[in-house]
Order: structure tokens, then sequence, then C-alpha cells
């Protein structure tokens, strides 16, 4: 008797259905696992990436206020340190940038390969943008809790005193001009 022929008979079928659903239910058992492995390292890095982030920005804060309360060559060190990261971030993005175009160009026969070096160049350039706009986002901090408030209400106060003086120089001018 072959196979085939097993198959066909009752005990066959019985004999299938219950093999399939012990593979299944071992599969099964095997998916939650990797789930339940792959969450946990899911939810332990992005604890580890917070925690990370939070130490970054309280770091930046206390190295800000020692800077005031030291010298002015430690605050200039300070925002140079600034500058200097932000730029590089901005250097990267533009290089992957010129890279992705360079490989577009020089692989400009093969047709598959563009979506995929359009693809990794974007997910790499979304990245580095996310670290620009973390680095932007510290300083904003860092300059509203150094200036505050009032600070702020003063310089609006200041513009729209500027705005309001250009302005009448600019009516003067043109009744000036009307004139003549």
């Amino acid at each position: 008797m072959s196979l085939l022929e097993f198959l066909g008979t009752p005990l066959g079928i019985i004999s299938v259905g219950v093999l399939s659903s012990i593979v299944g239910n071992v599969l099964y058992k095997c998916a939650v696992k990797l789930y339940n492995k792959a969450d946990t390292m899911f939810k332990r890095n992005r604890f580890i990436k917070r925690m990370t982030s939070m130490g970054e920005l309280y770091c930046s804060g206390y190295t800000a206020a020692y800077a005031k309360y030291k010298s002015t060559f430690h605050q200039t060190l300070l925002i140079n340190r600034f500058t200097i990261k932000l730029l590089m971030e901005i250097l990267k993005i533009m290089i992957v940038s010129f890279t992705a175009l360079a490989l577009l160009v020089v692989l400009q026969e093969f047709i598959i390969v563009r979506p995929i070096i359009i693809a990794i160049a974007s997910i790499i350039i979304a990245i580095l943008y996310q670290r620009v706009k973390a680095l932007i986002k510290s300083y904003q901090l860092m300059y509203d809790y150094e200036f505050g408030e009032e600070y702020k209400k003063r310089m609006k106060e200041g513009m729209e005193k500027q705005w309001k003086e250009l302005i009448e120089k600019k009516e003067e001018t043109d009744s000036k001009q009307k004139e003549k």
C-alpha cells in the first residue's frame, strides 16, 4: 500500500488530522514564544533608548548650567560642541544623499536597484533627521529654560514696537512721495 492510498483510507484521514493538529499546536507555541521574546527585547531596547535620551538631556542641561556659572570660555565650548554636532549630522545627511544619487547614476541600467537604493537612503536620512530634530529640541529646551517667559514677553514687545516704527516710517515716506 502506497502513502497516497493510505491517506485515502479513513485511518489515513484521521492520522493526517491528528498529525496536523499536533504540528499546528507546536508551531503556534513556538510562534507565541518567539513573539514574547521579541516583545520583551523590543520593550527593553525602547526603555534603554528612552533612558539614554533622558540622560543626554540631563547632561546637556547640567553642562549648560555649569558653563553659565563658570566662564565665557566654557560657554563658547558648549556652543561650539552643539554647533559641531549639528553640522556633523547635516554633513552625514548630505553624504548619504549624494552617495544615493551617485549610486543611482552609476547603476541606472539596473531598474530593480533604484527602489532599493532610494528606500535605504530614505531610511538613513530619516534617522539622521530625527537626530537633528533632537539636537534642536535640546537646544530649544535649554534656551527656553535659560531665558524664560519674561524675556520672551519683553522681546515680543520690542519687536512690536520696532514694527510700528517701521510702518510709521514707511507711511511717512509714502506720503512724502505722493506730495511730490
